[in-house]
């Protein structure tokens, strides 16, 4: 209670519910709600931070300066954060280490890279029905996507780099295909 009481300030201001901070916490919005609980726990100075989908509310802004914050949190004050997440770029753009976990159990413990291959390479294959062909689109099939040969998805800033990407279609004449890099 006493470290919360003396970051109040910055709690607040992280969150952006300021206006809202003198309303009961049962009448917020479960973003406001998550905002709020988020701008806690990453301001108290713990060794582990846990978080768990935490960016899958609140506006695109809010991610952002969560991405920040964790970032910051983990490169410049050392500490841990567990990071949970369905969010791939947001797990490539955080983490060093993943662990893929299936029904409670761990099926990959890799580096981060390797790891979000083996979660696609999963979701492939466990949503392939019995005619062989993708049930969430029946004309293209995403295979392999590997940079510079390898499955790390993460580059250093203004190097070279070549990406392959397996591609099979059914049914398609002409496609475009583009990246969005971020």
């Amino acid at each position: 209670k006493k470290e919360i009481d003396r970051k109040l300030d910055e709690i607040i201001d992280f969150s952006g519910v300021e206006r809202y901070i003198d309303t009961p916490v049962k009448r917020y919005s479960s973003g406001m709600y998550v905002r709020l609980a988020f701008a806690v726990a990453a301001h108290l100075e713990s060794e582990i931070l846990i978080v768990d989908e935490v960016l899958a509310v609140g506006d695109a802004e809010f991610q952002k300066k969560c991405l920040g914050k964790m970032e910051e949190i983990g490169r410049r004050d050392g500490r841990t954060i567990l990071f949970v997440s369905h969010n791939m770029s947001a797990i490539l753009e955080l983490c060093k280490r993943g662990l893929l976990i299936e029904n409670g159990r761990v099926v990959n413990d890799d580096e981060v890279g390797r790891c979000v291959a083996a979660y696609f390479e999963r979701d492939k294959i466990l949503h392939k029905s019995s005619g062989g062909r993708t049930k969430k689109n029946e004309f293209l099939n995403l295979g392999n996507i590997t940079i510079n040969g390898d499955y790390t998805y993460q580059i250093e800033h203004s190097s070279p780099f070549e990406v392959s990407v397996d591609i099979s279609g059914n049914g398609i004449r002409e496609a475009t295909v583009f990246f969005i890099i971020e």
